[in-house]
């Protein structure tokens, strides 16, 4: 009765993913991102740099899986006050495309969740790095909503808008906001 059971389970699941459509490739582009905390923070620009997994799910849907390194924090201008913090970010979404087409080719909104991984974090005066360990836990969820545009080159352009919580591991204060977005170009190799 098992083998009858996975035998049925494996068939269900290969048939629908031998007709998938997966498309696999890099991701980067450059983020900008401000932590709200009531003080006098300004956005920190860095980097995004990683890789995708999409599934088109249908002619109007394509569920994607990203995984990159992304540089968050924030800066104080006027006491040239860097707060870094480096993240491995993990995030699932659904990309909903604005009028269905064969190729899923156009404009297209996503939505999805960001889960961070704290890789570095530290606090920087001029190039002298005053805090290493802020104390943060290592953990960050962020909701997601884009915008972007697939080309007919398997080119994609995606702006991404996040807001996240930072939470303190031993603190007076819970947690803070982490706000941003991310502006990416991908490019999809049909596998």
């Amino acid at each position: 009765m098992k083998k009858i059971l996975l035998s049925l389970l494996v068939i269900i699941t290969a048939i629908p993913l031998s007709y998938a459509q997966l498309q696999a490739g890099p991701r980067a582009g450059l983020t900008g991102y401000q932590i709200i905390t009531g003080g006098n923070n300004n956005f920190r620009f860095g980097m995004y740099a990683g890789g995708f997994l999409e599934y088109k799910q249908s002619e109007k849907q394509n569920l994607q899986l990203d995984i990159a390194y992304v540089q968050k924090g924030a800066q104080d201008k006027d006491l040239g006050i860097v707060t870094k913090l480096d993240y491995l970010e993990v995030s699932p979404k659904v990309e909903l495309f604005t009028k269905a087409n064969a190729d899923n080719r156009g404009f297209y909104i996503s939505v999805g969740f960001g889960f961070n991984v704290l890789i570095n974090d530290e606090v920087v005066l001029g190039e002298q790095s005053i805090y290493e360990d802020l104390g943060l836990k290592t953990f960050d969820l962020s909701l997601q909503l884009g915008l972007g545009y697939k080309l007919q080159n398997n080119l994609s352009v995606d702006l991404k808008l996040l807001d996240g919580s930072l939470t303190l591991a031993s603190s007076e204060i819970d947690s803070f906001r982490n706000i941003g977005a991310n502006l990416t170009l991908s490019y999809g190799f049909d596998l």
